[in-house]
């Protein structure tokens, strides 16, 4: 089964200490095979930190087992920023938010270093996979902590 990602967000061009609004991005995400699949999401903001990913079932989670979704900074096998379990027979309409794994992967993200800032999106799935998911990436300004 082939692993579909999707992503939007509006374009900000710059985040400054007046700007407090928080910002989403959004994924699609197919269930898949047993192997690890992973796609790079960019940041499309300056000078934010990624807060929560929240992951709505969009299409019934197979039942043979879970589905994790982990949030890698930079690369395949980067840095843990944040992990999400879909359970198996997950409904459509089911909710699901990430755990933290690393702060600090989560802080000083900025559009300015991409080949540094970066969401990986690693999916491993199922022997039989069928779901999918939309999710949410939600940043708040990290003026604080300017790269």
């Amino acid at each position: 089964m082939a692993t579909d990602f999707t992503v939007f967000s509006r374009h900000h061009d710059k985040t400054d200490p007046l700007d407090c609004d928080i910002k989403v991005a959004w994924a699609y995400i197919r269930n898949v095979v047993s192997a690890e699949v992973n796609a790079p999401v960019p940041i499309p903001w300056e000078d934010v930190r990624l807060v929560k990913a929240i992951a709505v079932v969009s299409e019934v989670v197979d039942n043979v087992g879970n589905w994790e979704i982990d949030l890698e900074l930079n690369a395949a096998g980067g840095t843990e920023m944040m992990s999400i379990s879909i359970t198996k027979n997950s409904a459509v309409g089911a909710i699901f938010e990430s755990t933290v794994t690393t702060q600090s992967a989560c802080e000083r993200l900025s559009s300015r270093h991409p080949t540094r800032d970066a969401i990986v999106i690693e999916s491993d799935g199922s022997a039989t996979p069928t779901g999918a998911v939309n999710m949410w990436f939600i940043f708040e300004p990290d003026s604080d902590n300017v790269a």
